[in-house]
């Protein structure tokens, strides 16, 4: 995930004066995400609310977690009231608070976190959501079936194509399979997950719109792999069916 601040706008300062800014704003956050681009409108106020919430969730966490966070991140600008240059103040508020958000998709616990605080002020898509958790965690979990809920909407399946999330999402599998047949039976929630998984990945084989994606022939080996393993112990054991483009 990558974020950018390309636009801000100043509001009415003291007075409703324009040139009276009272160092706040509206920002334009862009965000790209496997490949999928989105944009929300945050007022500072947003990020002061974000930046309370995520100081709060760290005091939760162990010293060094918050020592490393506190190094790391930067504090938010300045909002006092400023006469002058509203464009050169606005600009550098905008330049710090980009920072600000760039050093928090580089703390693992800010972006994991269960309640997404982070993702859900950049107003990403449940798609982008849920396929960050698994490149995450790389394993089958709740996200799998959430990610399948969401793959036949809008740019779902372009996220299931990306390198990234294929990748993260034959490594689930992957692990998955190699505990045999007891990975079938011993646990029905991952039995389920897994399932979802499979047919994700067939899904990411059959050809869409523009038509089938190509993969250099190591990926494209090692997907065809795991399917013939996770196919070969779940047939006696997983109602799955699977198309001829997953092959």
């Amino acid at each position: 995930i990558a974020v950018t601040i390309p636009k801000a706008k100043a509001g009415k300062g003291f007075l409703r004066l324009p040139h009276a800014d009272i160092g706040r704003g509206t920002f334009v956050v862009e965000v790209v995400a496997f490949g999928l681009t989105s944009q929300v409108k945050r007022p500072y106020e947003a990020f002061e609310k974000l930046h309370a919430d995520i100081s709060q969730f760290i005091r939760g966490l162990p010293p060094e977690v918050r020592l490393r966070f506190n190094y790391a991140v930067p504090p938010l600008p300045s909002a006092t009231w400023v006469w002058g240059d509203t464009s050169k103040t606005l600009d550098e508020r905008r330049r710090k608070l980009e920072d600000f958000l760039q050093k928090l998709l580089l703390q693992p616990e800010v972006v994991h976190d269960d309640e997404r605080r982070l993702l859900r002020f950049l107003s990403l898509s449940t798609a982008v959501v849920e396929g960050t958790s698994l490149v995450a965690m790389k394993s089958c979990g709740p996200w799998l079936e959430r990610l399948w809920e969401t793959s036949t909407e809008g740019d779902g399946l372009a996220l299931l194509q990306h390198p990234v999330v294929e990748a993260a999402l034959v490594h689930a599998i992957g692990d998955a399979v190699q505990g045999g047949a007891s990975t079938f039976s011993g646990d029905a929630e991952l039995c389920h997950n897994l399932v979802r998984g499979i047919q994700m990945l067939e899904r990411t084989f059959a050809a869409g719109a523009g038509g089938a994606v190509v993969r250099p022939e190591p990926m494209l080996r090692r997907r065809v792999e795991v399917l013939v393993v996770a196919l070969r112990e779940s047939a006696t054991q997983l109602p799955l069916r699977m198309d001829d483009n997953a092959t």
